[in-house]
């Protein structure tokens, strides 16, 4: 497919080790494709993961495998452009004027211990949580090993797949919760699911941007804005200390990183209200900010 949502696999933070999240990419890797993914990780620097992003694109095989994502908040906006642009732009090593064309349907694919995603990304990703049950998962036993079953049962399990896949498009199902830019993943793929009884993923999507530590640093200074001063117009300068702090907290609040905040936040829609800028009639006075209701 030419674009498709990409998946997060994750479990809890300190006893998440050993739940099988890789185990579950390698199978659905083995089944749709019978390949073995090269699985790379996260630096924790935002231009080195582009990189290594990159990378992956130009090996082009069919899946992106970002492996032990263990306690980050990922942000890329190459791995955002992956999910919903194809074929999609990236530049050549060490080359910072040329461009390049990629075409890629590669699957997506993360996992790690209290994983999330911000910005963008948070709609563009769809979480799987694994929970062992246990404080030692790596300890359990099993009667079988799952990588030789899921190879040998490889033609049984992608036949059934693809059995589904065709009564969905044979017959017309019940859509589920619109998500843009993937209409097409959603009524091929997800939507033969809910008609036999599984539970919409995108639903997890509001989960998703709820675990979002910026969204809910916007939704608290929202919160805390309107107990203030309701919906009456305010310039910067006459905003309370307690929002200079919400707004910077490394820096312990700034009048200077405040206006920035605020500025960027005119049109934003959280918490159930949207931020609203007043123009001063006067070319030199600050503008007025109003925080409105949207519930």
């Amino acid at each position: 497919m030419p674009l498709a949502p990409g998946f997060i696999i994750r479990s809890p933070q300190y006893s998440g080790a050993g739940t099988g999240k890789g185990l579950l990419v390698r199978a659905a890797s083995q089944i749709a494709f019978n390949f073995s993914p090269k699985a790379f990780t996260s630096s924790g620097e935002r231009a080195e993961l582009e990189k290594r992003l990159t990378a992956a694109l130009v090996a082009a095989d069919p899946i992106i495998f970002l492996d032990n994502v263990n306690a980050e908040v990922v942000r890329s906006n190459l791995l955002a452009q992956i999910a919903t642009e194809n074929p999609c732009a990236i530049r050549r090593f060490r080359e910072n004027t040329k461009v390049v064309s990629i075409t890629s349907s590669a699957f997506l694919a993360m996992t790690g211990n209290a994983t999330t995603v911000s910005e963008d990304l948070a709609r563009r990703f769809l979480i799987v949580e694994l929970d062992a049950g246990c404080e030692d998962p790596e300890q359990r036993r099993f009667d079988e090993d799952f990588r030789l079953t899921i190879k040998e049962k490889r033609n049984e399990l992608l036949a059934a797949a693809l059995t589904i896949w065709r009564w969905g498009r044979r017959n017309q199902s019940k859509p589920g919760l619109a998500l843009g830019s993937f209409e097409q993943w959603a009524t091929w793929c997800r939507d033969p699911l809910l008609a036999l009884g599984c539970p919409d993923p995108v639903r997890r999507i509001s989960e998703i941007k709820r675990d979002d530590p910026l969204r809910a640093q916007v939704v608290e200074f929202f919160t805390t804005w309107h107990e203030l001063y309701g919906e009456r117009p305010m310039k910067v300068k006459e905003l309370d200390i307690r929002l200079c702090r919400l707004a910077d907290p490394q820096e312990r609040g700034s009048r200077q990183s405040l206006a920035s905040f605020v500025a960027r936040l005119e049109g934003t829609r959280a918490g159930g209200f949207v931020m609203l800028r007043i123009k001063s009639p006067s070319k030199w006075s600050p503008s007025s900010y109003a925080l409105k209701r949207t519930e």
